[in-house]
């Protein structure tokens, strides 16, 4: 009797942790590359930039010192990253195993697809950024007049 209670609470405790798991990787992978990564829903620097001139009245001198200081951020944000993401992504495949460990061999193979569009996913976000950094602000252009 009190082997079956124990085997009970333990899958109990197994399905928690893998549910758990899967939600962390899932709002990990798929909800927050899109809330970070998506233009519309952060503002840019420049945007950040003309809110501040705006609210605070920058001279010119202000609004050229307060870019380089955003910047400079960026880039030690970048930095700082580039030291975590292999950290990250060994977690990421340590959790995957752990999941496979748990799924049956019919499973293994719709798993795996879900890890596939979800990589891909992550992927086009990374592009994405990439892309968002590599464009010349606006401010940076010459102005038309």
């Amino acid at each position: 009797m009190k082997s079956k209670a124990a085997a009970l609470v333990f899958c109990v405790f197994l399905t928690g942790a893998v549910v758990g798991g899967l939600a962390v990787h899932v709002f990990g992978d798929r909800i927050w590359p899109t809330l970070a990564s998506d233009p519309s829903s952060l503002p840019t620097r420049d945007e950040l930039l003309q809110q501040l001139g705006q609210q605070l009245d920058l001279t010119p001198e202000q609004r050229t010192q307060i870019k380089a200081a955003m910047d400079q951020t960026t880039s030690d944000w970048h930095r700082i990253l580039l030291t975590v993401d292999p950290q990250l992504e060994q977690a990421r495949q340590q959790g995957r195993q752990r999941i496979r460990a748990v799924l049956t061999p019919g499973q293994l193979p719709k798993f795996e697809a879900f890890i596939r569009h979800l990589d891909e996913q992550r992927a086009k976000a990374e592009l994405r950024r990439q892309q968002q950094k590599d464009q010349p602000s606006r401010q940076d252009q010459p102005q038309k007049k």
